[in-house]
Parts: structure tokens; C-alpha cells; sequence
């Protein structure tokens, strides 16, 4: 079955210090507050569907302000401030953090949990982080709104799967894989006792059908219907042929979400 682990690729970061921050997954929004607040996202005013965190947003402060986040589970989740009574982007992060500050936080608006480390303290860090959510965000304290460089490192899932069906490829191999079904899987993605995951992915490393590999996937998307549950693997990397048991529907609950 394997455990969850925190990949963490080789990256280039200069010495300086960072800002370490939970990497959560939710809906990117920028939160202004003027006259009245408005609540953006994907460039669309989404304000009327968060009237809660609309109406505490006021007491936040009695100036003008501007906050990057997101929204999960109807709390908001500030990572930066742009704007605080004028356009504060020019200032590294250092700085602009000192005007988050200024913010009365509460149970539905609040800053995202971080902490600020220098390069010695960075790898234990990024496990602190990444421990309790999706991965890390690592961020410089020294540069600037538009010219920073944030660096993101996931949790990768660890799946034990089969082959079922192998399409050679000009270059590699294609290749759908699954787990072991039961009475709660749809039909029709059960083939030969097996449930389907779907999305098919190309390696070029060769299997045989019924061989057990070892995956690392981004993410698990559980769907559900009126037949049964099925679940569809996204982005995975292709670890190697494995003797581990095959990765069960609990594990895959676990680390699924709806799409």
C-alpha cells in the first residue's frame, strides 16, 4: 500500500531568508476592501457567494486593503497583501508581511500558516509544512510582488496498481492500470476483477499485463454515480515493478477528493 512522502526535487535557492507556508488546496481570490468589500476570482466577482466572509472582512481594518488568498471550506486564507491605503507590490515580502500584521484575523479570515527560516532551517521546515497538507510553498523574503519566484514541492500519493491493458507506443508505452474491486465499485469500470483507474499514462517503461507497479500520482479524483464508486489518477510518475500488495479502495478513499 505504501505511505504518503514529500518529494523534494533538487531546486536552486539562494541564501537568503524564506517564507515557508502550507500549501492547502481551495479557490485562488483576491479579497479588496475599500468603501465596501468585493471578493474576485478567475477575474469574476464572486462576493454575493461569500457573504460571511464579506461582512467579516470589514472588521479587519479600518483601512483599505488587498489580500491574495483562497477560499476552503468557507474560510479564507491570506497569503499576501498588496494594498494598504496605496499599492504596497514595490515592497519585498518582509515588508509587506509587517502590513499582514496589521490585521485583525479571525476564525473565517485568516493567514496562511507559515514560518520564516533561513537555508540551514529550509528541508525540516518543508516537512513541517508539507506534513499536514498538500506540499509547500517556499517563497524569498527579499523580493518584490511581480518579481518573486515561488517554488511549490507536492505530496505525491504512493499507489500499488496492475496492469491491465498495454498499448505500445512510438515512443513508450500506454498503459490502464487498477485495484481490486468490490460491490461498491461501478460496473463499468470493473474489468477481470479489477477496478479501473482512470485516465491512461504513457512511460517508457515496459510492463507485461498483470504486473504490479509502483505509481506516485498528484492527485485521486473520486467520482461516485448511481452504479457504484470509481476513481481516476492524475499525473502519475511510474516508480518501478513492485511485490507490494495492491493499494485498497480504503487507501484510495482516503487520499481522494471529488474533482
Amino acid at each position: 500500500m505504501g505511505t504518503e512522502i514529500i518529494l523534494l526535487n533538487e531546486i536552486e535557492i539562494a541564501e537568503a531568508k524564506f517564507s515557508i507556508e502550507k500549501k492547502i488546496k481551495g479557490i485562488p481570490v483576491i479579497l479588496w476592501k475599500t468603501d465596501q468589500v468585493k471578493i474576485f476570482s478567475d477575474n469574476k466577482d464572486v462576493t454575493e457567494s461569500y457573504p460571511i466572509i464579506a461582512m467579516l472582512a470589514k472588521s479587519l481594518s479600518r483601512n483599505s486593503f488587498a489580500l491574495d488568498g483562497l477560499i476552503k471550506e468557507d474560510k479564507l486564507y491570506a497569503w499576501d497583501i498588496t494594498y494598504f491605503d496605496t499599492d504596497i507590490t514595490s515592497l519585498t515580502l518582509a515588508e509587506r508581511l509587517e502590513y499582514l500584521k496589521k490585521l485583525n484575523f479571525n476564525d473565517k479570515i485568516l493567514e496562511i500558516e507559515r514560518k520564516i527560516v533561513n537555508l540551514v532551517e529550509l528541508k525540516e521546515t518543508i516537512n513541517w509544512a508539507s506534513k499536514d497538507s498538500e506540499g509547500a510553498v517556499i517563497k524569498e523574503l527579499n523580493e518584490t510582488y511581480f518579481d518573486s519566484n515561488w517554488k511549490q514541492l507536492k505530496n505525491l500519493i504512493p499507489l500499488t496498481v496492475s496492469v491491465l491493458k498495454t498499448i505500445p507506443k512510438d515512443r513508450g508505452f500506454n498503459y490502464l492500470v487498477g485495484i481490486e474491486s468490490n460491490k461498491e465499485s461501478d460496473p463499468d469500470y470493473v474489468q477481470n476483477g479489477k477496478l479501473t483507474l482512470g485516465h491512461t499514462f504513457n512511460t517508457d517503461k515496459e510492463f507485461k499485463i498483470g504486473d504490479k507497479i509502483e505509481l506516485l500520482a498528484e492527485e485521486i479524483w473520486k467520482h461516485e454515480d448511481k452504479k457504484g464508486t470509481h476513481f481516476s489518477i492524475h499525473k502519475p510518475r511510474v516508480i518501478d515493478k513492485t511485490d507490494q500488495e495492491l493499494s485498497d479502495l480504503t487507501y484510495l478513499t482516503r487520499h481522494s477528493h471529488a474533482p
